[in-house]
């Protein structure tokens, strides 16, 4: 059936919510971080801005979904999990996915408003780097999982803009290995994907099997430094000022490693969802872990 055929009733609600992928609205909670780490959420003024941008960019990045799912059709059709995609299955035409995704922009960019100018900016070097992604970077060796830890790194940045303050080299240098980590992760998971279903290589992808050893080292080695940033992050002096028992923060380091260290082994094991941070926020012992972290925090004062 064609994107042509005429639906009486139109896409369900179900399907536009699996089009726009709301539950990958999690990974938008990270321009909270800056936030958080700035001891900020207490002021009402702050954190009201920090939840406008999570909208706000939760909009704009359903809205690169949709594009790239337009983009991305054929070879999505092609895909034994990708196919089911509304647009890829035909449950909503290509043409209806485009106004969608005009309408989530424009409803994004309108709350950007609403927020200092520096958020807008960020909100739009994600836009245009989601868009080149989509259309080219994704299919270059490395450069893509570059770029998909680039995309985790700005929503921090834009959460840090939203409420108007700086991003600590500590934040950054973590965000940049945590996140390269787990866009590994992600390209590692794909490939366990097609070795089961004893395929050579990724549709549209840069990547073969036989990658995998190098990619996993990869993966792991930069989940342990983003340990090792939080581990120096921790013996800075000027950590000590911010927190009245800044000791306690050391229990953090080894919950950090506990929980690379699962997700790497589950990667290995090919049990990882093709999406580490979805298969986080599913994973109990994830919550348990953060729950955790957010106790050390909490106790270190």
């Amino acid at each position: 059936m064609g994107e042509s055929t005429v639906r009486g009733s139109g896409p369900g609600f179900g399907e536009l919510l699996r089009l726009i992928r709301v539950h990958h609205w999690p990974k938008n909670l990270l321009v909270l971080i800056p936030l958080v780490t700035a001891q900020l959420a207490s002021e009402t003024t702050q954190l009201s801005r920090a939840l406008t941008a999570f909208v706000a960019f939760s909009l704009v990045a359903s809205a690169t979904y949709v594009v790239n799912d337009v983009l991305d059709r054929d070879a999505d059709r092609a895909h034994p999990e990708k196919r089911r995609r509304p647009i890829a299955a035909g449950s909503i035409s290509s043409r209806t996915g485009g106004l969608i995704a005009v309408g989530l922009l424009t409803v994004g960019f309108a709350l950007s408003a609403l927020l200092p100018g520096g958020f807008a900016l960020s909100l739009l070097g994600y836009l245009a780097l989601s868009l080149l992604y989509s259309l080219a970077l994704k299919r270059l060796l490395l450069i893509d999982v570059v770029t998909l830890a680039a995309l985790f790194v700005v929503r921090v940045i834009a959460g840090a803009e939203a409420i108007e303050v700086s991003v600590s080299f500590w934040l950054f240098a973590f965000s940049l290995f945590f996140f390269s980590s787990l866009a590994l992760g992600k390209r590692c998971s794909e490939l366990h994907n097609l070795v089961a279903a004893e395929e050579p290589g990724s549709h549209g992808r840069a990547y073969r099997v036989t990658d995998l050893p190098i990619l996993q080292s990869l993966g792991v080695a930069a989940g342990v430094i983003s340990v090792l940033v939080v581990a120096l992050y921790i013996d800075d002096p000027a950590t000590a000022e911010l927190y009245s028992r800044p000791d306690v923060l050391w229990l953090a380091g080894p919950l950090l490693l506990y929980w690379i260290g699962r997700v790497w082994l589950k990667t290995g094991r090919g049990e990882m969802s093709e999406d580490p941070l979805i298969f986080s926020v599913r994973d109990p012992a994830s919550w348990a872990v953060a729950l955790l972290a957010v106790a050390v925090v909490l106790a270190a004062g």
